[in-house]
């Protein structure tokens, strides 16, 4: 008899995690506040999605991998759909549709696994343009929260499309600090800068 194919932690993790979100009561608490909105319920349905794809193997043996040549389509798609809900209209619309509540969750599943697929397919110089194309994008979009005369928001209140900003600047700050903290203890900083003559880890080299 052949053994039945085991599911893997993640996409059970994934799966609760969904489950969680969707759970109505809990829904309402995370939407009922333009930061645990923005900051807290986006990300985790993202991680969701990056968990998801954890269960279909590593980037390599994608079945994407043909058009997604060094995660560029993939990346692309990452960040056009996280960087949509941070449209004011976007944010009130999830709010308030269900149809684009739907949208929401589907399209950043999707934009999470799309990440794990195309994150480790992508060199140094691409990982840096789309994210560093993110992270302003984001602080960009903070400062504007923050900066508004009026509500950007019709669904929430002023003092939490400040604070919602505020947060969203040092998310994207974080990223970044993330990132470069990442090249420097892979040694690929001193490589990028010509002071180790070892060749710089590249979509050849991916980590399963």
């Amino acid at each position: 008899m052949k053994n039945r194919p085991c599911v893997r932690p993640s996409v059970l993790i994934a799966l609760g995690l969904l489950l969680f979100l969707a759970i109505p009561i809990v829904r309402n608490w995370f939407e009922s506040h333009m930061t645990r909105h923005m900051l807290v319920q986006l990300p985790l349905i993202t991680a969701a999605g990056w968990l998801l794809a954890g269960g279909r193997g590593s980037a390599q043996a994608s079945p994407l991998r043909a058009w997604n040549a060094y995660g560029l389509a993939g990346l692309l798609f990452s960040v056009l759909a996280t960087s949509f809900w941070m449209i004011p209209r976007a944010i009130d619309a999830a709010r308030l549709l269900p149809w684009a509540e739907a949208a929401k969750f589907a399209s950043l599943l999707a934009a999470g696994a799309a990440f794990r697929y195309s994150w480790p397919l992508a060199g140094r110089v691409v990982q840096a343009f789309f994210l560093g194309n993110w992270c302003w994008m984001a602080a960009v979009v903070g400062l504007l929260y923050q900066d508004a005369p009026t509500r950007l928001c019709a669904v929430y209140l002023a003092d939490e499309q400040i604070n919602a900003g505020f947060w969203l600047v040092v998310a994207a700050l974080l990223a970044f600090l993330a990132w470069c903290c990442d090249l420097w203890w892979s040694g690929d900083l001193q490589r990028l800068l010509g002071d180790d003559p070892a060749p710089m880890g590249t979509a050849d080299h991916v980590k399963s």
